[in-house]
């Protein structure tokens, strides 16, 4: 993280589908103002996700249903699910495997 920076912003925002409100989430300025911006309920599905959903300036990582209860089938097939983190470019993140 830029030795600078005072504070870290991290905001929540259950999306209730990412791919239906990535255009809401580009234009809404106070969430852009967010060093991390973890947004739950994406309805992202697959492992690599499309260029349409990165934000300028900020590193993505995401997290589909199905592989966050790979090991409950009950749960992987249900709809709905899945989380982005968004981290400013200049915070340093990585993603972690289990948590």
């Amino acid at each position: 993280m830029d030795q600078t920076l005072k504070t870290l912003t991290i905001i929540h925002h259950n999306t209730q589908g990412l791919p239906s409100h990535i255009v809401d989430l580009k234009a809404h300025h106070e969430l852009r103002l967010a060093d991390v911006l973890c947004l739950t309920e994406t309805h992202l599905s697959g492992s690599s996700v499309s260029p349409v959903f990165q934000l300028e300036g900020y590193d993505l990582f995401t997290r589909s249903r199905r592989v966050s209860y790979n090991t409950c089938v009950d749960m992987a097939k249900k709809d709905g699910g899945g989380v982005a983190v968004y981290c400013r470019s200049n915070v340093q993140a990585e993603p972690r495997r289990y948590m």
